[in-house]
């Protein structure tokens, strides 16, 4: 079951914008906007192939006394129920829809594909939590050791930039000298940077299929400005 929000219903769920969330097995994440919005403009323009006299004890014939799928809308005060069920004689791969309060129709097999989308397909497939210009801190720990960035006291014409946190010990070539507080070089940043900007899920996994697959070689730890917001953390690794 997915549950998608927005406006007033994410609102009363204590969020602050109206983009849309879903919600899975409790755990709530962000919509992926494109694959909401194309089931909202199938649901919007929905037509039928035909009208069908039904009776109580057609429902089960119909298979909507166990559907394949389905649907209730909120808007506000107004309501709508739609009911999946089982395949209908014509056309090729057509199947029999009830609307709630309107009866029962039959759909082609088309719109039916349209609509039973996976929940899955609804959450965004970016998992990246913040912008760069929202951090104040990136930390890398793992392989490779310890690269713990900070965020320059100084400007520039791209604002200010990340150094070598003065902190964090960081192992180097001793030719190379101390790097500790020194500015990151800019062009191998932009490049993480434009990496975790592009970075998707290709799939969604179990918890348990999550477990079994990590080996976490790298961690990336996000610390954002607002000391209120949680740290962002993505562990890499596994096969």
């Amino acid at each position: 079951t997915a549950i998608l929000q927005r406006g007033a219903s994410a609102i009363d769920a204590g969020e602050s914008d109206d983009r849309w969330k879903v919600t899975i097995d409790g755990k709530t994440f962000p919509g992926n906007e494109q694959a909401i919005d194309q089931t909202m403009g199938q649901l919007e323009f929905a037509t039928f192939e035909r009208r069908v006299i039904a009776e109580d004890d057609d429902r089960a014939t119909f298979g909507l006394d166990a559907p394949r799928v389905v649907i209730e809308v909120s808007m506000g005060r107004l309501g709508q129920k739609l009911t999946l069920g089982g395949p209908a004689p014509t056309p090729p791969g057509a199947v029999y829809a009830e609307v709630s309060g309107r009866g029962v129709f039959v759909i082609t097999k088309e719109l039916y594909a349209a609509l039973d989308v996976s929940p899955d397909a609804f959450r965004s497939r970016r998992f990246v939590p913040y912008l760069s210009v929202d951090l104040d801190a990136i930390q890398l720990d793992g392989d490779g050791g310890a690269r713990h960035l900070v965020r320059a006291p100084w400007g520039g014409p791209g604002g200010s930039g990340f150094r070598i946190d003065p902190k964090t010990p960081f192992e180097t070539a001793p030719e190379l000298g101390p790097v500790a507080g020194t500015r990151v070089n800019d062009a191998s940043l932009d490049l993480m940077l434009a990496s975790l900007g592009s970075m998707e899920a290709e799939a969604f996994l179990s918890d348990e299929e999550a477990d079994r697959a990590a080996t976490k070689s790298l961690t990336l730890t996000f610390v954002p400005k607002d000391a209120s917001l949680p740290k962002g953390v993505i562990e890499l690794g596994g096969a």
